[in-house]
């Protein structure tokens, strides 16, 4: 449930939001706030397209004189955040339920040969971009659906049975393996857990990682190769001709815990 006041502060700061000025903590309380309130999913949509539609319209640039820009420069670095922006995103997360995402396994975890270390920076890099999500969305076949016709491969949204693993949604991405020139499409799927967000990039690729960096697992039976970039746990998962990259901060015995209830 949703109470007025989390979407009154939703309300107040979704252009700052939509701008990906929050940092990580406070964007997921927002995306946890979105997925599960559908009025404010339809106020997000109304702004999301005004935003849009106002864009394109701001071609034309003007260059500050170089005083100017030094001033507005020092002043940034020196900003401190607003503390508004922090009550509301805690104001926001209270009132928000954990949400049961309860279904037959999605994922199947293979022993994993198919990375260079690179390739798994550049997906904790985007995990941790405080870039809302196009579709807030709690359901896994909406999720399914909305990248039907978006990318060049069927995506399987997780599944988790987990209480504590809340879908937020998705958004398509990007990623560039190392040695290739052009980025290939990807599926970014954003949940929360507990208090950490979870990220699954889900893409093609075809390189190869340093054994030596990946630590292996057995979750149920299943071998799972982790590897640690950057304060952040990253398991490397093959279904067919994709990755699932799943990305967070949480402890490793409690990440792997969580991964074992999609086995």
């Amino acid at each position: 449930m949703t109470t007025p006041q989390s979407c009154e502060n939703f309300r107040a700061f979704v252009d700052p939001y939509l701008d990906g000025e929050f940092d990580a903590r406070e964007q997921a309380m927002f995306d946890a706030h979105l997925a599960s309130c559908s009025d404010c999913r339809e106020f997000f949509e109304q702004r999301r397209w005004v935003q849009n539609a106002v864009k394109p319209c701001l071609k034309e640039t003007c260059r500050l004189p170089s005083q100017a820009r030094e001033r507005l420069e020092r002043g940034l670095k020196t900003a401190q955040r607003p503390k508004r922006i922090r009550r509301a995103a805690k104001s926001i997360a209270k009132p928000v339920p954990a949400i049961v995402l309860v279904g037959a396994a999605a994922l199947f975890f293979m022993p994993l040969t198919g990375f260079k270390s690179n390739v798994v920076e550049e997906v904790v890099d985007q995990h941790c971009q405080p870039v809302a999500v196009e579709l807030p969305s709690p359901k896994t076949n909406e999720v399914d659906d909305w990248f039907a016709d978006k990318l060049p491969f069927r995506v399987a949204t997780p599944k988790f049975k987990d209480q504590r693993v809340m879908l937020l949604g998705g958004r398509i991405s990007r990623i560039r393996p190392q040695g290739k020139q052009v980025s290939s499409p990807a599926a970014q799927i954003v949940y929360q857990v507990g208090g950490h967000k979870m990220s699954v990039l889900v893409f093609r690729d075809g390189e190869t990682v340093d054994d030596s960096k990946l630590s292996e697992h057995v979750v149920r039976g299943n071998r799972l190769r982790m590897m640690d970039s950057k304060g952040h746990r990253v398991v490397l998962i093959r279904r067919g001709d994709l990755t699932y990259a799943v990305t967070s901060t949480l402890p490793k015995e409690d990440m792997l815990g969580v991964l074992g209830t999609s086995l």
